[in-house]
C-alpha cells in the first residue's frame, strides 16, 4: 500500500512481508496469526504517514469565541414560586 492513503500503514509500518506463520500456530488457541509490523520505507520522507492533524491557516479576521449578545428583555417576570 503507497504511503499517503490512511489505512494499514497510517502510523507509518506495515506488516513484514517475509515472515511466515509459525508452525505451531494454531488459530483456535492463539488467534489470527498477523505479521510483525515493520517500518514501511516508503513513509520515511513521504508525506501523508502518521496521525492526521488538522491543517491550520493564519485567519487575521479572528475575533475570538462568538457570544451572543445579552439584550434586556422588558416583559421577562422572575417567578420565585415553589408550589
Amino acid at each position: 500500500m503507497p504511503c499517503g492513503k490512511y489505512g494499514s500503514d497510517k502510523d507509518g509500518f506495515d506488516g513484514d512481508a517475509e515472515a511466515e506463520q509459525p508452525e505451531d500456530w494454531d488459530e483456535e488457541e492463539d488467534g489470527e496469526w498477523e505479521p510483525p509490523r515493520v517500518t514501511n520505507p516508503k513513509c520515511e520522507d513521504g508525506p501523508g504517514c502518521g496521525e492526521w492533524e488538522r491543517p491550520t491557516i493564519p485567519n487575521p479576521n479572528y475575533k475570538g469565541t462568538w457570544y451572543p449578545a445579552m439584550i434586556d428583555n422588558p416583559e421577562y417576570k422572575v417567578s420565585f414560586s415553589c408550589n
